[in-house]
Protein backbone atom coordinates (compact mmCIF):
# COMPACT_ATOMS: atom_id res chain seq x y z
CA UNK A 1 0.00 0.00 0.00
CA UNK A 2 1.32 3.45 -0.91
CA UNK A 3 2.23 5.90 1.84
CA UNK A 4 -0.33 8.37 0.51
CA UNK A 5 -3.13 5.80 0.53
CA UNK A 6 -2.18 4.66 4.04
CA UNK A 7 -2.42 8.26 5.27
CA UNK A 8 -5.91 8.61 3.80
CA UNK A 9 -7.07 5.36 5.38
CA UNK A 10 -5.64 6.43 8.74
CA UNK A 11 -7.46 9.75 8.51
CA UNK A 12 -10.74 7.93 7.86
CA UNK A 13 -10.16 5.73 10.92
CA UNK A 14 -9.32 8.73 13.11
CA UNK A 15 -12.32 10.72 11.85
CA UNK A 16 -14.61 7.74 12.43
CA UNK A 17 -13.27 7.30 15.97
CA UNK A 18 -13.82 10.99 16.71
CA UNK A 19 -17.36 10.84 15.36
CA UNK A 20 -18.22 7.84 17.53
CA UNK A 21 -16.70 9.60 20.55
CA UNK A 22 -19.01 12.59 19.98
CA UNK A 23 -22.04 10.32 19.59
CA UNK A 24 -21.12 8.45 22.79
CA UNK A 25 -20.86 11.74 24.66
CA UNK A 26 -24.29 12.84 23.41
CA UNK A 27 -25.86 9.54 24.47
CA UNK A 28 -24.59 9.87 28.04
CA UNK A 29 -26.10 13.30 28.73
CA UNK A 30 -29.60 11.88 29.11
CA UNK A 31 -28.77 10.40 32.51
CA UNK A 32 -31.41 8.49 34.41
CA UNK A 33 -34.18 10.31 32.56
CA UNK A 34 -33.15 8.69 29.31
CA UNK A 35 -31.18 5.53 30.06
CA UNK A 36 -29.21 3.96 27.23
CA UNK A 37 -28.69 0.21 27.17
CA UNK A 38 -25.36 -1.08 28.38
CA UNK A 39 -25.08 -3.15 25.21
CA UNK A 40 -25.27 -0.05 23.01
CA UNK A 41 -22.62 1.79 25.02
CA UNK A 42 -20.48 -1.34 25.14
CA UNK A 43 -20.74 -1.73 21.36
CA UNK A 44 -19.58 1.84 20.87
CA UNK A 45 -16.61 1.26 23.17
CA UNK A 46 -15.74 -1.97 21.35
CA UNK A 47 -15.88 -0.23 18.01
CA UNK A 48 -13.56 2.52 19.18
CA UNK A 49 -11.15 -0.15 20.44
CA UNK A 50 -11.30 -1.87 17.05
CA UNK A 51 -10.54 1.41 15.29
CA UNK A 52 -7.54 2.10 17.50
CA UNK A 53 -6.30 -1.45 16.84
CA UNK A 54 -6.56 -0.79 13.11
CA UNK A 55 -4.48 2.38 13.55
CA UNK A 56 -1.53 0.14 14.38
CA UNK A 57 -1.93 -2.14 11.36
CA UNK A 58 -2.78 0.44 8.73
CA UNK A 59 -0.43 -1.12 6.18
CA UNK A 60 -2.12 -4.52 6.48
CA UNK A 61 -5.75 -3.52 6.97
CA UNK A 62 -8.01 -5.86 4.99
CA UNK A 63 -11.51 -5.90 3.57
CA UNK A 64 -12.42 -8.35 6.35
CA UNK A 65 -11.61 -5.62 8.88
CA UNK A 66 -13.95 -3.23 7.09
CA UNK A 67 -16.70 -5.84 6.94
CA UNK A 68 -16.38 -6.35 10.69
CA UNK A 69 -16.88 -2.63 11.24
CA UNK A 70 -19.92 -2.71 8.96
CA UNK A 71 -21.47 -5.55 10.97
CA UNK A 72 -20.99 -3.49 14.13
CA UNK A 73 -22.68 -0.52 12.45
CA UNK A 74 -25.65 -2.71 11.58
CA UNK A 75 -25.97 -3.89 15.19
CA UNK A 76 -25.67 -0.32 16.47
CA UNK A 77 -28.50 0.64 14.13
CA UNK A 78 -30.70 -2.14 15.52
CA UNK A 79 -29.97 -1.21 19.14
CA UNK A 80 -30.63 2.47 18.43
CA UNK A 81 -34.01 1.64 16.90
CA UNK A 82 -34.95 -0.21 20.08
CA UNK A 83 -33.80 2.68 22.27
CA UNK A 84 -35.91 5.22 20.36
CA UNK A 85 -39.20 3.30 20.38
CA UNK A 86 -40.33 4.32 23.90
CA UNK A 87 -40.00 8.02 22.95
CA UNK A 88 -41.96 7.88 19.69
CA UNK A 89 -44.41 10.78 19.52
CA UNK A 90 -43.33 12.27 22.85
CA UNK A 91 -42.34 15.86 23.54
CA UNK A 92 -38.84 15.64 24.98
CA UNK A 93 -36.67 18.12 26.93
CA UNK A 94 -33.52 19.52 25.35
CA UNK A 95 -31.03 16.94 26.64
CA UNK A 96 -33.29 14.07 25.62
CA UNK A 97 -33.67 15.56 22.15
CA UNK A 98 -29.89 15.56 21.81
CA UNK A 99 -29.89 11.90 22.80
CA UNK A 100 -32.56 11.02 20.24
CA UNK A 101 -30.65 12.92 17.56
CA UNK A 102 -27.57 10.84 18.31
CA UNK A 103 -29.65 7.66 18.29
CA UNK A 104 -31.17 8.63 14.96
CA UNK A 105 -27.71 9.02 13.44
CA UNK A 106 -26.81 5.52 14.58
CA UNK A 107 -30.16 4.14 13.48
CA UNK A 108 -29.83 5.48 9.94
CA UNK A 109 -26.30 4.12 9.77
CA UNK A 110 -25.28 6.31 6.84
CA UNK A 111 -22.99 8.58 8.87
CA UNK A 112 -20.68 5.76 9.92
CA UNK A 113 -21.21 3.91 6.63
CA UNK A 114 -19.67 6.89 4.83
CA UNK A 115 -16.39 6.13 6.59
CA UNK A 116 -16.45 2.39 5.88
CA UNK A 117 -17.35 3.17 2.28
CA UNK A 118 -14.25 5.34 2.07
CA UNK A 119 -12.17 2.53 3.57
CA UNK A 120 -13.48 0.12 0.94
CA UNK A 121 -12.58 2.50 -1.85
CA UNK A 122 -9.15 3.14 -0.37
CA UNK A 123 -8.43 -0.59 -0.20
CA UNK A 124 -9.65 -1.21 -3.71
CA UNK A 125 -7.56 1.80 -4.83
CA UNK A 126 -9.84 2.69 -7.73
CA UNK A 127 -8.45 4.84 -10.49
CA UNK A 128 -10.74 7.45 -12.09
CA UNK A 129 -11.29 5.30 -15.18
CA UNK A 130 -12.31 2.38 -12.97
CA UNK A 131 -14.72 4.58 -11.05
CA UNK A 132 -16.32 5.78 -14.27
CA UNK A 133 -17.11 2.18 -15.13
CA UNK A 134 -19.15 2.02 -11.92
CA UNK A 135 -21.16 5.13 -12.78
CA UNK A 136 -24.29 4.21 -14.75
CA UNK A 137 -25.52 6.27 -17.64
CA UNK A 138 -28.54 8.48 -17.18
CA UNK A 139 -31.83 6.70 -16.62
CA UNK A 140 -35.43 7.32 -17.61
CA UNK A 141 -36.54 10.26 -15.48
CA UNK A 142 -38.45 13.49 -15.47
CA UNK A 143 -35.24 15.11 -16.74
CA UNK A 144 -31.99 14.02 -18.35
CA UNK A 145 -29.01 16.22 -19.12
CA UNK A 146 -26.43 16.70 -21.84
CA UNK A 147 -23.92 19.23 -23.15
CA UNK A 148 -24.55 21.94 -25.70
CA UNK A 149 -21.77 24.40 -26.53
CA UNK A 150 -19.92 23.15 -23.42
CA UNK A 151 -22.90 24.00 -21.21
CA UNK A 152 -25.02 21.49 -19.30
CA UNK A 153 -28.58 21.52 -20.65
CA UNK A 154 -31.79 19.51 -20.35
CA UNK A 155 -32.19 17.02 -23.21
CA UNK A 156 -35.24 15.29 -24.64
CA UNK A 157 -36.11 11.67 -23.96
CA UNK A 158 -38.11 10.62 -27.05
CA UNK A 159 -40.94 8.24 -26.25
CA UNK A 160 -40.01 4.73 -27.32
CA UNK A 161 -42.09 1.57 -27.35
CA UNK A 162 -40.81 -1.97 -27.48
CA UNK A 163 -41.34 -3.65 -30.83
CA UNK A 164 -43.96 -6.05 -29.51
CA UNK A 165 -46.04 -3.21 -28.01
CA UNK A 166 -45.32 -0.42 -30.49
CA UNK A 167 -48.53 -0.52 -32.51
CA UNK A 168 -50.95 -0.72 -29.59
CA UNK A 169 -49.01 1.71 -27.39
CA UNK A 170 -48.64 4.44 -30.00
CA UNK A 171 -52.28 4.06 -31.07
CA UNK A 172 -53.40 4.49 -27.46
CA UNK A 173 -51.26 7.61 -27.09
CA UNK A 174 -52.58 9.06 -30.34
CA UNK A 175 -56.15 8.47 -29.17
CA UNK A 176 -55.41 10.27 -25.90
CA UNK A 177 -53.90 13.19 -27.82
CA UNK A 178 -56.96 13.41 -30.09
CA UNK A 179 -59.26 13.35 -27.07
CA UNK A 180 -57.12 16.00 -25.42
CA UNK A 181 -57.66 18.41 -28.29
CA UNK A 182 -61.41 18.38 -27.61
CA UNK A 183 -60.99 18.53 -23.84
CA UNK A 184 -58.67 21.55 -23.98
CA UNK A 185 -60.98 23.33 -26.43
CA UNK A 186 -64.04 22.76 -24.21
CA UNK A 187 -62.09 23.80 -21.14
CA UNK A 188 -61.01 27.08 -22.69
CA UNK A 189 -64.63 28.13 -23.23
CA UNK A 190 -65.66 27.19 -19.69
CA UNK A 191 -65.53 29.18 -16.46
CA UNK A 192 -62.79 26.95 -15.06
CA UNK A 193 -59.83 28.58 -13.32
CA UNK A 194 -56.80 29.72 -15.33
CA UNK A 195 -54.71 27.25 -13.32
CA UNK A 196 -56.84 24.32 -14.46
CA UNK A 197 -56.84 25.46 -18.07
CA UNK A 198 -53.08 25.88 -18.02
CA UNK A 199 -52.53 22.43 -16.50
CA UNK A 200 -54.48 20.67 -19.24
CA UNK A 201 -52.86 22.77 -21.96
CA UNK A 202 -49.42 21.80 -20.62
CA UNK A 203 -50.42 18.13 -20.54
CA UNK A 204 -51.60 18.31 -24.13
CA UNK A 205 -48.44 20.07 -25.26
CA UNK A 206 -46.24 17.48 -23.54
CA UNK A 207 -48.14 14.59 -25.11
CA UNK A 208 -47.91 16.16 -28.55
CA UNK A 209 -44.16 16.64 -28.24
CA UNK A 210 -43.49 12.89 -27.76
CA UNK A 211 -40.43 13.97 -25.73
CA UNK A 212 -40.85 12.56 -22.24
CA UNK A 213 -43.20 9.86 -21.01
CA UNK A 214 -42.41 10.59 -17.34
CA UNK A 215 -43.39 14.23 -17.68
CA UNK A 216 -46.65 13.23 -19.39
CA UNK A 217 -47.46 11.11 -16.35
CA UNK A 218 -46.44 13.87 -13.94
CA UNK A 219 -48.58 16.45 -15.74
CA UNK A 220 -51.54 14.06 -15.79
CA UNK A 221 -51.14 13.66 -12.02
CA UNK A 222 -51.10 17.44 -11.65
CA UNK A 223 -54.30 17.76 -13.70
CA UNK A 224 -56.04 15.18 -11.53
CA UNK A 225 -55.07 16.99 -8.33
CA UNK A 226 -56.30 20.36 -9.55
CA UNK A 227 -59.60 18.89 -10.78
CA UNK A 228 -60.19 17.25 -7.40
CA UNK A 229 -59.30 20.47 -5.58
CA UNK A 230 -61.69 22.54 -7.71
CA UNK A 231 -64.49 19.96 -8.01
CA UNK A 232 -67.06 22.20 -6.30
CA UNK A 233 -66.54 24.90 -8.94
CA UNK A 234 -67.03 22.60 -11.94
CA UNK A 235 -70.21 21.28 -13.50
CA UNK A 236 -70.70 17.52 -13.10
CA UNK A 237 -70.34 17.06 -16.86
CA UNK A 238 -67.06 18.98 -17.08
CA UNK A 239 -65.71 17.31 -13.94
CA UNK A 240 -66.40 13.89 -15.43
CA UNK A 241 -64.89 14.85 -18.78
CA UNK A 242 -61.68 16.13 -17.20
CA UNK A 243 -61.16 13.13 -14.95
CA UNK A 244 -62.05 10.79 -17.79
CA UNK A 245 -59.32 12.32 -19.92
CA UNK A 246 -56.72 11.83 -17.19
CA UNK A 247 -57.77 8.19 -16.90
CA UNK A 248 -57.42 7.82 -20.67
CA UNK A 249 -53.91 9.28 -20.53
CA UNK A 250 -52.82 6.87 -17.82
CA UNK A 251 -54.40 3.98 -19.71
CA UNK A 252 -52.33 4.96 -22.76
CA UNK A 253 -49.13 5.27 -20.71
CA UNK A 254 -49.69 1.82 -19.22
CA UNK A 255 -49.18 0.36 -22.70
CA UNK A 256 -45.51 1.43 -22.58
CA UNK A 257 -43.09 -0.85 -20.74
CA UNK A 258 -40.91 2.17 -19.87
CA UNK A 259 -43.77 3.72 -17.91
CA UNK A 260 -44.72 0.47 -16.21
CA UNK A 261 -41.12 -0.09 -15.12
CA UNK A 262 -40.83 3.50 -13.92
CA UNK A 263 -43.97 3.17 -11.78
CA UNK A 264 -42.77 -0.16 -10.40
CA UNK A 265 -39.44 1.38 -9.38
CA UNK A 266 -41.20 4.38 -7.86
CA UNK A 267 -43.39 2.10 -5.74
CA UNK A 268 -40.29 0.89 -3.87
CA UNK A 269 -39.12 4.37 -2.79
CA UNK A 270 -38.60 4.09 1.01
CA UNK A 271 -38.41 7.80 1.90
CA UNK A 272 -40.53 9.40 4.61
CA UNK A 273 -41.65 13.02 4.84
CA UNK A 274 -38.61 14.04 6.90
CA UNK A 275 -36.23 12.72 4.24
CA UNK A 276 -38.25 14.40 1.50
CA UNK A 277 -38.15 17.74 3.32
CA UNK A 278 -34.39 17.40 3.87
CA UNK A 279 -33.91 16.61 0.19
CA UNK A 280 -36.10 19.53 -0.87
CA UNK A 281 -34.14 22.02 1.24
CA UNK A 282 -30.82 20.69 -0.03
CA UNK A 283 -32.04 20.85 -3.63
CA UNK A 284 -33.02 24.49 -3.10
CA UNK A 285 -29.38 25.16 -2.16
CA UNK A 286 -28.21 23.29 -5.27
CA UNK A 287 -30.54 25.39 -7.42
CA UNK A 288 -29.27 28.65 -5.94
CA UNK A 289 -25.60 27.71 -6.35
CA UNK A 290 -25.98 26.46 -9.93
CA UNK A 291 -27.93 29.58 -10.89
CA UNK A 292 -25.23 31.80 -9.38
CA UNK A 293 -22.37 29.86 -10.98
CA UNK A 294 -23.74 30.09 -14.52
CA UNK A 295 -22.23 26.65 -15.20
CA UNK A 296 -25.50 25.24 -16.49
CA UNK A 297 -28.24 26.41 -18.84
CA UNK A 298 -31.29 27.96 -17.13
CA UNK A 299 -33.27 24.90 -18.23
CA UNK A 300 -31.31 22.84 -15.68
CA UNK A 301 -32.38 25.16 -12.87
CA UNK A 302 -35.96 25.07 -14.18
CA UNK A 303 -35.85 21.26 -14.18
CA UNK A 304 -34.70 21.07 -10.57
CA UNK A 305 -37.30 23.63 -9.51
CA UNK A 306 -40.01 21.64 -11.30
CA UNK A 307 -39.28 18.30 -9.62
CA UNK A 308 -38.93 20.08 -6.27
CA UNK A 309 -42.35 21.71 -6.72
CA UNK A 310 -43.89 18.30 -7.36
CA UNK A 311 -43.07 17.18 -3.80
CA UNK A 312 -43.90 20.49 -2.12
CA UNK A 313 -47.43 19.55 -0.98
CA UNK A 314 -47.36 16.66 1.52
CA UNK A 315 -51.07 15.95 1.15
CA UNK A 316 -50.96 15.31 -2.59
CA UNK A 317 -47.59 13.79 -3.52
CA UNK A 318 -47.11 10.14 -4.33
CA UNK A 319 -43.99 8.05 -4.73
CA UNK A 320 -43.70 8.86 -8.44
CA UNK A 321 -43.19 12.51 -7.54
CA UNK A 322 -40.46 11.63 -5.07
CA UNK A 323 -38.84 9.27 -7.56
CA UNK A 324 -38.84 12.05 -10.16
CA UNK A 325 -36.79 14.21 -7.79
CA UNK A 326 -34.29 11.55 -6.74
CA UNK A 327 -33.82 10.16 -10.25
CA UNK A 328 -33.30 13.66 -11.72
CA UNK A 329 -30.63 14.39 -9.11
CA UNK A 330 -29.07 10.98 -9.81
CA UNK A 331 -28.88 11.83 -13.53
CA UNK A 332 -27.20 15.15 -12.76
CA UNK A 333 -24.61 13.33 -10.64
CA UNK A 334 -24.04 10.88 -13.49
CA UNK A 335 -23.30 13.43 -16.19
CA UNK A 336 -21.01 15.66 -14.11
CA UNK A 337 -19.02 12.79 -12.59
CA UNK A 338 -18.44 11.16 -15.96
CA UNK A 339 -17.52 14.47 -17.58
CA UNK A 340 -15.20 15.59 -14.79
CA UNK A 341 -13.26 12.33 -14.51
CA UNK A 342 -13.24 11.08 -18.10
CA UNK A 343 -12.14 14.39 -19.56
CA UNK A 344 -9.26 14.90 -17.19
CA UNK A 345 -6.68 14.47 -19.97
CA UNK A 346 -8.55 16.03 -22.88
CA UNK A 347 -7.34 19.61 -23.28
CA UNK A 348 -9.92 20.36 -25.98
CA UNK A 349 -12.71 19.79 -23.48
CA UNK A 350 -11.50 22.17 -20.79
CA UNK A 351 -14.63 24.35 -20.94
CA UNK A 352 -16.91 21.34 -20.62
CA UNK A 353 -14.77 19.90 -17.83
CA UNK A 354 -14.88 23.21 -15.95
CA UNK A 355 -18.67 23.41 -16.20
CA UNK A 356 -19.07 19.82 -15.04
CA UNK A 357 -16.65 20.27 -12.15
CA UNK A 358 -18.43 23.41 -10.99
CA UNK A 359 -21.74 21.58 -10.80
CA UNK A 360 -20.06 18.54 -9.22
CA UNK A 361 -18.66 20.74 -6.45
CA UNK A 362 -22.15 22.14 -5.86
CA UNK A 363 -23.55 18.62 -5.57
CA UNK A 364 -20.64 17.56 -3.37
CA UNK A 365 -21.27 20.45 -0.97
CA UNK A 366 -24.76 19.11 -0.24
CA UNK A 367 -23.65 15.48 -0.39
CA UNK A 368 -23.76 14.85 3.34
CA UNK A 369 -27.53 15.39 3.21
CA UNK A 370 -28.49 14.41 -0.33
CA UNK A 371 -26.35 11.36 -1.05
CA UNK A 372 -27.57 9.09 1.78
CA UNK A 373 -31.16 9.86 0.75
CA UNK A 374 -30.64 9.18 -2.96
CA UNK A 375 -28.72 6.02 -2.11
CA UNK A 376 -31.70 4.60 -0.24
CA UNK A 377 -33.71 4.61 -3.47
CA UNK A 378 -33.22 1.38 -5.45
CA UNK A 379 -30.77 2.01 -8.28
CA UNK A 380 -29.19 5.03 -6.62
CA UNK A 381 -26.74 3.19 -4.40
CA UNK A 382 -23.83 3.99 -6.71
CA UNK A 383 -23.99 7.69 -5.76
CA UNK A 384 -22.80 6.84 -2.24
CA UNK A 385 -19.82 4.94 -3.68
CA UNK A 386 -18.86 7.89 -5.87
CA UNK A 387 -19.31 10.35 -3.03
CA UNK A 388 -17.11 8.26 -0.75
CA UNK A 389 -14.48 8.04 -3.47
CA UNK A 390 -14.46 11.80 -3.99
CA UNK A 391 -14.09 12.34 -0.25
CA UNK A 392 -11.24 9.84 -0.14
CA UNK A 393 -9.26 11.40 -2.99
CA UNK A 394 -9.62 14.86 -1.51
CA UNK A 395 -12.30 16.59 -3.58
CA UNK A 396 -13.61 19.51 -1.58
CA UNK A 397 -17.07 20.91 -2.11
CA UNK A 398 -17.53 23.25 0.78
CA UNK A 399 -18.72 22.71 4.32
CA UNK A 400 -20.07 19.30 5.15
Amino acid sequence: MSTMNAKKLLKLLVDMDNRIARIDQELRIGGEGFPISNELLSRLADMRADLRRLHGKIDTISMADVESLERNITRLSELSDLAMRPTAGQMLPGDALRVTDALRLLSEGSVLANYTGGLRIGLIQLEPDELIDRVPGQKLAAFQFGFEDETIVVVDQPILAAEREHGIAMAALEAAIDQGDYVVADLQTSNASPRLKDAYARLQSMMGSYKNIVQIGARAQMCSRIVQAEADELSPALFGQLLGHVEAVFAALSQFSDWREYCENASTVPLDRTAIDDLTRATANIIAEIRQSGAAHPSVVDALETVTDWVAQPATIDKRDVFSLTRTLENLWSIVVKATLSLAKESLAEARKAAAKTVLLVLFATGATVVPIISKVPGGEWVQTVYNYLKTVGVKGGPQ
